[in-house]
């Protein structure tokens, strides 16, 4: 049976229209739901992506620096291991020496 709204007839089909329509409503109001967090995850991804960039630049940073001092570490016990080899042979002259001075000395 048909019941009239106004000048419209309501049936089956204008309460289906009717139902279908609050539905479409309410998945509208989901969609902007869902977008609204996909929105909130996405820059809450953004500043995650930034922070481990800086922390892998950070990072880099503290690699080269490791890098630049064992590089002057090496250096330095290099010098330090060439100065030790040069005053053993000063000494060992002063010694050469000191040995030769006294067999002469001891000759006269």
């Amino acid at each position: 049976m048909e019941r009239t709204c106004g000048s419209i007839a309501c049936g089956p089909l204008h309460e289906e229209f009717l139902s279908l329509q609050a539905a479409a409503r309410t998945a509208q109001s989901e969609v902007a739901t869902v977008r609204d967090e996909f929105n909130a995850v996405s820059k809450a991804e953004a500043r995650a992506l930034f922070a481990a960039l800086d922390e892998a630049e950070v990072a880099d940073g503290l690699r080269m620096d490791l890098e630049r001092e064992r590089t002057r570490h090496e250096y330095t016990i290099s010098a330090a291991k060439l100065t030790e080899a040069r005053c053993r042979a000063e000494l060992a002259a002063v010694v050469a020496l000191a040995w030769f001075l006294t067999g002469v000395c001891d000759r006269k």
